[in-house]
């Protein structure tokens, strides 16, 4: 017992000895740093609810010599929590009247709480000084609510665990399966506040948290968790998945991410942080009591996907230098930019998702002793041989890269390259013919676009359905697979052609005798034979 009186319920600790343990993600357990001892997730969850449970007892003893209130909004449920004597007005959250009764329930209060370090003019002052950075309008709206800011405890979640996710990405039909780690994720429990303005203010310096007691909350409001325990399961699933997906992103190296939680073993813990609230109409501001940090929302959105339009941009541009490079022609390169472009901004934005979030300003606050935890790699997991293992993905990696340029490269330079070749002793004297360069742009008004085409339409589709898989061994060390999933794949691809080619052809085959029929043939043979043809023969000097 005295060893979980002792006990940080928010850090990893050891069930055998007590010590600091730290979270394996390959080997899916904690390690103690002291005695070497392993312990599940389940194990560190039994922990917490044993300190709680001890917590709870001590504040049930406790609330007897307690005089305090509490106060509930009629308008929209919120319940804030007082000592005897404070005074409390309407609500802050609303304006509503509020109906007062007595607080005799320790349950309805955390276990933990975090002191406020800022005073109330402190805050006021940081917000001043935050406030006068903003646009106009903006500006005199804080200033003028300015005397509404209002310090409160707010209600939050504490979760630290282990999570199964389902990830899929932008342009893909592929699902994959990772497990992941969150550790000190606070989510708010209060329905009147946005969640995501509270993020913004984080991080707290859970080096400060106490054992929760009613002598913290003198001089200040309470605010009470008010929702329901189904909403609380819905909210911690949509603040988990949110929290780590950025970390997801940067494996799956792009933000078009959908990621859904499966499973998970975490443990949770209710807790009071210090946050000052300023809430009017479409607006809502939050400063970190303890750091200064400042978040505010004024009922905008924005697209996380907002910057789609550089992938086709940067295409445009090289595709167009690498014309001028060859054509040594302005109008050439122009109207080859301007196809490419019309091409590639049509299919890029149509492929496009939209990810619309909250716009959140927000100032940074003052550096907290606890610096956060190392950022814990999502393990990636397919099947090999029948059995789960774990993996590193990587869609991009540098022989990929390599390989994908080079056959582009023969794909534009294919005439040049024959044309050097058939150069070479032409002249009677043994000689090679001098090369008209510029004539390889006939090839490239056709094979520059049907290059881009191909990328969109195949290869990159291609890359994101079929990336590069490499077993983690248990030394840590790389080892390439090809996951059951992905054996035969190309064979079904395979058969997918041919079976397109077979339904293709007969359709061909009659249209060859009718007017639109001549014309496909024309485009699609007749001419880029003629134009590769051509291209050699005028770089010869025809």
């Amino acid at each position: 017992m005295d060893q979980i009186t002792k006990m940080n319920p928010l850090m990893l600790s050891c069930p055998s000895c007590g010590a600091p343990a730290e979270y394996d993600i390959k080997a899916g357990s904690c390690r103690c740093r002291y005695c070497g001892a392993l312990s599940q997730p389940e194990e560190q969850i039994s922990l917490v609810e044993k300190w709680r449970s001890v917590q709870q007892g001590r504040l049930r003893q406790e609330i007897h010599q307690v005089q305090g209130a509490m106060f509930s909004c009629r308008n929209c449920g919120a319940e804030i929590a007082v000592m005897e004597g404070e005074a409390t007005g309407s609500c802050a959250f609303c304006g509503g009247a509020l109906v007062r009764r007595e607080f005799t329930n320790s349950d309805a209060f955390p276990e933990l709480i975090i002191p406020f370090r800022l005073t109330l003019e402190e805050a006021k002052e940081t917000l001043t000084h935050w406030a006068k950075k903003q646009s106009g309008k903006k500006r005199e709206k804080v200033l003028k609510n300015l005397p509404h800011l209002t310090g409160y405890y707010l209600p939050y979640q504490f979760v630290r665990g282990t999570l199964d996710c389902e990830v899929s990405r932008d342009r893909s039909a592929k699902r994959f399966y990772c497990s992941g780690y969150v550790d000190r994720v606070a989510i708010n429990t209060s329905k009147q506040l946005s969640n995501i303005v509270l993020d913004a203010i984080e991080p707290f310096d859970w080096s400060e948290s106490k054992p929760f007691s009613f002598g913290y909350i003198a001089g200040h409001r309470v605010k009470m968790r008010d929702i329901t325990d189904a909403q609380l399961v819905t909210r911690v699933k949509t603040e988990v998945e949110r929290d780590y997906l950025p970390i997801v992103e940067k494996t799956m190296e792009t933000k078009g991410v959908e990621l859904y939680m499966r499973n998970s073993a975490l443990v949770q813990m209710p807790l009071l942080l210090p946050v000052y609230i300023l809430q009017q109409k479409q607006m809502q501001i939050a400063v970190n009591g303890q750091t200064g940090a400042v978040a505010a929302s004024f009922n905008e959105q924005q697209d996380s996907n907002r910057f789609w339009f550089i992938e086709p941009l940067l295409t445009t541009l090289v595709l167009a230098a690498v014309t001028q490079f060859f054509g040594k022609s302005l109008e050439l390169t122009g109207m080859t930019a301007l196809a490419v472009a019309l091409v590639s901004f049509i299919a890029f934005g149509q492929d496009k998702q939209t990810h619309f979030r909250d716009r959140i300003l927000g100032r940074k606050g003052s550096k907290t002793k606890d610096k956060g935890l190392p950022e814990v790699v999502p393990v990636f997991r397919e099947q090999i041989k029948g059995e789960w293992q774990p993996v590193k993905v990587s869609f991009f990696p540098l022989f990929r890269v390599i390989r994908g340029v080079i056959l582009l490269l023969l794909l534009n330079l294919s005439p040049l390259l024959l044309a050097m070749l058939m150069s070479f002793g032409g002249n009677p004297d043994g000689t090679p013919i001098p090369l008209h360069y510029s004539y390889l742009s006939i090839w490239l008004v056709l094979s520059i676009p049907l290059t881009f085409i191909i990328w969109i339409a195949y290869v990159r589709r291609d890359i994101y359905d079929h990336p590069v898989y490499h077993l983690i061994l248990p030394n840590g060390k790389l080892k390439r697979v090809t996951p059951d999933s992905m054996k035969g794949s190309w064979k079904k691809a395979a058969a997918e052609i041919k079976g397109f080619l077979s339904d293709l052809l007969p359709t061909s085959i009659g249209m060859m005798f009718s007017g639109e029929g001549l014309l496909f043939f024309f485009l699609l043979v007749v001419l880029p034979v003629v134009m590769f043809v051509m291209s050699i023969v005028l770089m010869l000097g025809g």
